[in-house]
C-alpha cells in the first residue's frame, strides 16, 4: 500500500504540523559557530531576515494553467528599519547561514525590526504578484508565498 497526499488522512496530518492555525510570529536566531567568517556580513547588532517565494502561473488555452518557475525573493532589515532586497548570490549565502544557526530560547528586543518585517509580508511580498506588460501579454500571473520571518544576531 502506498501512502502520499493523495491519502485524505496523510494530507491533513502534514497540513496540521506544517500549517499552525494562528500566527506564530519571527523567529529569533543566533549565528552558528560552523559559519565560516566572511560568508555574509554579520552586523553586531540584530538582522531581520523575510524569504518569500513568487511562483509562476500561465494561463494556457490546451492546459488550462501551467505552472512555471518558482523563485525565492530574500530581503534583510536592519535596525534603522532600512530594507534590502538581496541579490541571489547575497541571499543564498544568507540562507547557508540560517540553515545552520540556532534557535534561541529567549526573544530578541527589536521591535523596529520586528515590524518592518511584518510590513514586508504585507505590503512588500504582495508587490511580486503584479506582473509587468510583457508577462501580462504572455498570460502569466503570479502567487507569492512567505516562508520565512526572522531575527538573527550574534
Amino acid at each position: 500500500m502506498a501512502g502520499g497526499l493523495n491519502i485524505p488522512t496523510i494530507a491533513e496530518t502534514l497540513r496540521s504540523v506544517a500549517f499552525p492555525d494562528l500566527p506564530t510570529g519571527a523567529a529569533y536566531l543566533r549565528y552558528s559557530e560552523e559559519t565560516k567568517d566572511g560568508a555574509f556580513l554579520r552586523p553586531a547588532r540584530p538582522l531581520g531576515v523575510f524569504v518569500g517565494a513568487r511562483l509562476s502561473l500561465r494561463q494556457s488555452q490546451a492546459a488550462g494553467w501551467q505552472e512555471g518557475l518558482a523563485e525565492l525573493h530574500v530581503w534583510t532589515v536592519d535596525e534603522h528599519e532600512i530594507v534590502t532586497k538581496l541579490s541571489p548570490p547575497a541571499a543564498a549565502s544568507l540562507l547557508r547561514e540560517l540553515f545552520v544557526a540556532t534557535l534561541r530560547t529567549k526573544e530578541i528586543s527589536a521591535p523596529k525590526i520586528t515590524e518592518a518585517l511584518l510590513l514586508l509580508e504585507t505590503t512588500g511580498l504582495p508587490t511580486l504578484k503584479r506582473p509587468s506588460l510583457i508577462e501580462r501579454t504572455a498570460l502569466f500571473s503570479f502567487a507569492t508565498v512567505p516562508l520565512f520571518a526572522g531575527v538573527i544576531a550574534s
